[in-house]
This record gives C-alpha cells, structure tokens and sequence, in this order.
C-alpha cells in the first residue's frame, strides 16, 4: 500500500498542517505505531483511532505504543481515505490518498 496522507486538526489542535503519512503495507498494527509516536511530540495523546477497515489486512482491537493503550473503532460507512485519530476531545483527520496504481 503506497499512500501519502495530510493530517488536518478539525480542531485548534497543535499538529503542522501538511504533515505526511507513508505506510508501506496493510498492517495496521506495524504502521500505525509511528504515527503514533510522531503524533504525541505534538503534544498529542492518542486514545483511539477510527477508521474504515477495507484497506487493512490486519485489524486489532488495539495496541500498545510507548505504554500507552490506543484503541481502533472501525466504520464501513467512513471514508476509506480518511483516519482519525483521538486525543481525549481533540480529533484529528489524516486523510490518506492511495498511490497504489489500480489493477
């Protein structure tokens, strides 16, 4: 999965605007973690990300990054190209553009 994403604050959040996203597969569990780290020297604590399970392989329930706990709600009916993630009640859309060519 060759995707790029731009992450937008829906809020007065302190994340860069046009930030980037790169997971290389579709396992959520592996990519996700970075984000996650990348995130939290924002100043973000992530809690929960949501997101559309279609173009993940692997879907846990959660997972652990830096001893914190983040949990994942899936949604068939959100975008697929659209992540979002929680931190307490700050949310944050990372929109995802696939770059995969089609088959």
């Amino acid at each position: 999965m060759a995707s790029t994403a731009s992450i937008h604050p829906l809020t007065n959040a302190s994340v860069r605007d046009q930030e980037h996203w790169d997971p290389t597969t579709r396992d959520l569990a592996a990519e996700l973690p970075p984000l996650i780290k990348r995130l939290s020297v924002d100043g973000f604590q992530v809690h929960r990300v949501m997101l559309n399970p279609a173009d993940w392989d692997e879907m846990p329930r959660k997972v652990v990054v830096d001893g914190q706990v983040v949990k994942f709600g899936t949604f068939k009916t959100q975008d697929r190209h659209v992540i979002t993630v929680v931190d307490g009640t700050t949310w944050t859309r990372i929109e995802v553009r696939d770059d995969s060519p089609d088959d």
